[in-house]
């Protein structure tokens, strides 16, 4: 084994700094320039960040865009240091693709390059590496596709709660069932009925009991429908969906503990998540 550290980034990160020594690989710096631009590629296929880069004749980039690249690609975000390798420049902070691929051709290029024993073995654990980063570039981006649609889908749901459009709700519900009880993670995990109680919309509310809804439910606060509404309570509209959900057999949730020593108020802060 040798010991031989690729010192630019992502190489650095994936790679391992022992290499076995094989057949010699004599034109070695062609080869290397293969592996670095497929994930250069990679990196102008991804939707968002190529879409950006395309719009770039410079092919600009700034930390932001390699870091959802990186992300996406199973790396993590980009270390600052190694950014500022990369010599952003001081106007815009923002680096040429092909500064990016000269800074991580240019050891292969350098009387540090590997010899010509060990080309070879770094070549494959790169080629692997690359394999790997397309893998989990295609799974996170499937991932995140599917989670817009699941947010799309709720925020559809909840939309038409808000407005009272029961007609849409119904079709919301028939297409997909589980809307009403879902809690929504960008909303502290109200469900549908809860964001009808604070928006005061009693004709949503009183439809989703009819079709059933789980109002012992709670948010990631602890705090079911009737909390969110005795909140509101001298409200005339409020005071007439407090009846209904209690009519109902709405709890109350216990809720979490208040911090008075730090004038922490659980329901603005509930509140400002959900809104």
């Amino acid at each position: 084994m040798t010991t031989y550290k690729v010192k630019s980034w992502p190489w650095r990160k994936v790679l391992p700094e022992e290499f076995e020594e094989g057949d010699e690989l004599k034109e070695a710096v062609p080869e290397f320039e293969k592996v670095i631009q497929g994930l250069l590629d990679l990196c102008l296929e991804h939707p968002r960040v190529g879409k950006k880069l395309k719009k770039s004749p410079s092919k600009l980039m700034d930390k932001d865009m390699l870091d959802i690249f990186a992300d996406d690609a199973g790396l993590g975000f980009m270390p600052d240091d190694d950014y500022k390798e990369l010599k952003p420049d001081k106007k815009m902070y923002m680096v040429k693709m092909d500064t990016w691929r000269n800074n991580m051709l240019s050891q292969f290029k350098k009387r540090k390059a590997p010899s010509a024993k060990i080309a070879g073995s770094i070549l494959k654990k790169m080629q692997e590496a690359l394999v790997k980063m397309k893998a989990d570039t295609k799974t996170n981006l499937e991932k995140k596709a599917a989670e817009e649609a699941h947010f799309k889908t709720m925020n559809k749901f909840f939309n038409a709660a808000e407005e009272e459009d029961l007609e849409l709700m119904d079709e919301c519900l028939k297409a997909d069932p589980w809307l009403l009880n879902e809690g929504h993670k960008q909303k502290a995990g109200a469900t549908c009925v809860m964001i009808a109680v604070r928006a005061k919309k009693l004709k949503s509310v009183k439809h989703l009991i009819e079709k059933k809804c789980d109002l012992a439910k709670e948010d990631n606060f602890n705090w079911t429908s009737l909390n969110w509404a005795n909140e509101d309570a001298e409200d005339e509209v409020m005071a007439e969906i407090i009846k209904v959900l209690e009519a109902a057999g709405c709890p109350e949730g216990e809720g979490e503990d208040d911090d008075d020593s730090d004038d922490f108020n659980l329901a603005e802060a509930a509140a400002e998540m959900i809104s």
